[in-house]
């Protein structure tokens, strides 16, 4: 992979494909819009990435999708991206935005909050900046700081957006006592039943007692009702009864 290719895998929305829209989470987001970090936690394959994407396609709002891999320890790295992704949004090869050198890494977070004001002026009114796979870097792992410091230059009806597969860093509490963070947490993320019927219902899938079954089974994972939803064809359905290796098949 070239890197030009492999900058624009970094930078990339996520394509969508028969999405149910999660309306009742929908609801959540727009109620909380414009704070400067929302976090989105949950198990792999939990359905964040398309929740994100899929609201954010269906509320027409701007958006600056940047994919977070361990390169992006580097500070320098991570700032380098973010600019090609803001120049590549408005059709240029990338923006003119401070640079980081050596001086400024004895401050981080001021550099960060710079960046991110510089960085907001140019992107259009309402942008949402998503930090997609957030958990590719260890806890001590400096974007931490910057992600924090960078909050603070947010503009109003604008927000970051961290899809994690873990809680936000013990770092980010000033943040959320002051309102500045929303977390969506798996407990929320997992599907309803209600949710389960209409991801069912896309596949032709209507017979009460399997999608309540589908639903037990899954737990609420958006993954695993997929995945055996897929799988329904190898089985007898007609006994009224989901075999119980379905689950056990899918879950390993």
């Amino acid at each position: 992979m070239t890197a030009k290719r492999a900058s624009l895998a970094k930078i990339s929305t996520p394509r969508l494909f028969g999405v149910v829209a999660r309306e009742r989470l929908f609801a959540r987001l727009d109620e909380n819009r414009g704070r400067p970090l929302i976090w989105i936690e949950g198990p792999p394959s939990a359905g964040k990435t398309t929740l994100v994407a899929s609201y954010l396609e269906a509320r027409g709002t701007p958006t600056l999708w940047y994919q977070i891999d361990p390169g992006d320890a580097d500070p320098a790295n991570l700032f380098h991206h973010l600019a090609i992704a803001a120049g590549g949004l408005l059709g240029t090869e990338a923006l003119t935005l401070p640079r980081l050198v050596p001086k400024h890494l004895s401050d981080l977070p001021a550099f960060a909050r710079t960046f991110s004001r510089e960085m907001f002026v140019h992107l259009p009114r309402g942008i949402v900046v998503v930090l997609d796979n957030y958990q590719g870097l260890p806890e001590g792992a400096s974007l931490h700081e910057i992600v924090r410091a960078a909050a603070g230059g947010v503009p109003p009806e604008s927000s970051f957006v961290s899809i994690s597969r873990v809680e936000a860093p013990g770092s980010f509490s000033q943040l959320a006592a002051t309102g500045a963070l929303f977390a969506l947490r798996w407990d929320t993320l997992q599907l309803t039943l209600e949710e389960t019927r209409a991801i069912a219902a896309a596949r032709d899938v209507r017979d009460d007692w399997l999608v309540r079954a589908l639903h037990q089974q899954s737990e609420g994972w958006a993954a695993g009702v997929t995945l055996m939803l897929e799988r329904l064809g190898h089985y007898d359905t007609s006994t009224g009864e989901l075999p119980t290796e379905t689950r056990e098949s899918v879950f390993d």
